[in-house]
């Protein structure tokens, strides 16, 4: 499980009737974190090119219309497996077939209309962040990971730092030791060794 960003919006329908708190309350309730968040107006042409992908399809012309029609909320998520997370917590496209508890099921009023978008790739996300912020916009949160040890949790900050976790039996004396380490944010290593405690 890897720890990733995702572009959220939350469309004018929603911004209209006042549930940007409720809509990120959701979001926030299963773990994902906002990073980087703007209110802002999108002019028809700037809806045009972040939809570019969609510019051959029917509903284009109405979409972008839509997404001009009043401001929204553009937002970076970021989160365990947070791709995939985003989307199950908006629900799908049309609202009639979301599952119930979700952002579409609950708020969406057509398919147009449905409330929120989030990026469906790792391609698309990073593709979908550099339209809407600068590097300089987004918060570089070291996203928690509870890490059990002997069945004590600790905080572990630093996401990057799974790669050197190091988990392995070795032998102290006749007795057989588990040495746990791992790197906190203040570069502190936790050993753990039965054989040696209490």
């Amino acid at each position: 499980m890897s720890v990733e960003k995702t572009l959220s919006i939350i469309k004018p329908d929603a911004v209209k009737r006042d549930l940007t708190g409720k809509i990120i309350a959701m979001l926030e309730e299963k773990g994902l974190r906002v990073v980087a968040q703007k209110k802002i107006l999108l002019s028809k042409e700037q809806a045009g090119s972040f939809y570019a992908v969609h510019r051959e399809r029917p509903f284009f012309d109405e979409l972008c219309e839509f997404m001009s029609s009043g401001p929204i909320v553009v937002q970076v998520l970021q989160g365990n497996s947070a791709i995939e997370l985003n989307r199950e917590i908006m629900g799908a496209t049309n609202p009639e077939q979301a599952e119930a508890g979700t952002i579409r099921k609950v708020f969406a009023l057509s398919m147009t209309e449905n409330s929120a978008h989030g990026s469906d790739s790792p391609e698309t996300a990073r593709e979908e962040i550099s339209f809407f912020f600068s590097g300089l916009e987004i918060l570089q949160f070291c996203h928690p990971i509870r890490v059990s040890v002997n069945n004590t949790f600790l905080p572990f900050p630093l996401r990057n730092s799974l790669k050197t976790l190091l988990y392995k039996r070795c032998s102290c004396g006749s007795k057989s030791s588990s040495i746990f380490f791992a790197v906190l944010s203040s570069a502190i290593f936790i050993i753990t060794c039965p054989s040696m405690g209490p």
